[in-house]
């Protein structure tokens, strides 16, 4: 992707991003990256690379929620069928975390997956 994130297939069952920083930059460069990814899909036809689900590794911080709803919002409208996929966001503990419950349902899990 850029130096700001990374992505990457992990037996094209699973998309998988590791955001590198915490700023709107890498917002845009994870959603710019899902963009092409969806984008080749939906020229192909592929339906299941369009629901494929998909792990976001922001565990250096929470992202700007503001600007990554925004444009999670823009992508969903743009490939549809996106709303029939799963994400899971791994995210540092704090208190910003609980904000994000009215947003999207979530489960915490303590330190599931160490580094």
């Amino acid at each position: 992707m850029t130096q700001y994130a990374s992505s990457e297939f992990l037996k094209v069952v699973l998309k998988n991003f590791v955001l590198t920083e915490v700023s709107h930059r890498a917002v845009d460069a994870l959603f710019d990256t899902a963009d092409k990814i969806l984008g080749d899909a939906a020229l192909n036809k592929d339906l299941l690379a369009l629901t494929q689900p998909s792990v976001i590794d922001s565990r250096v911080g929470l992202q700007p929620l503001n600007h990554a709803l925004y444009r999670l919002r823009f992508m969903m409208n743009k490939f549809p069928e996106t709303r029939k996929s799963f994400m899971a966001v791994i995210l540092p503990a704090g208190p910003l975390l609980k904000m994000t419950r009215p947003i999207a349902p979530i489960r915490l899990y303590n330190q599931w997956c160490k580094s």
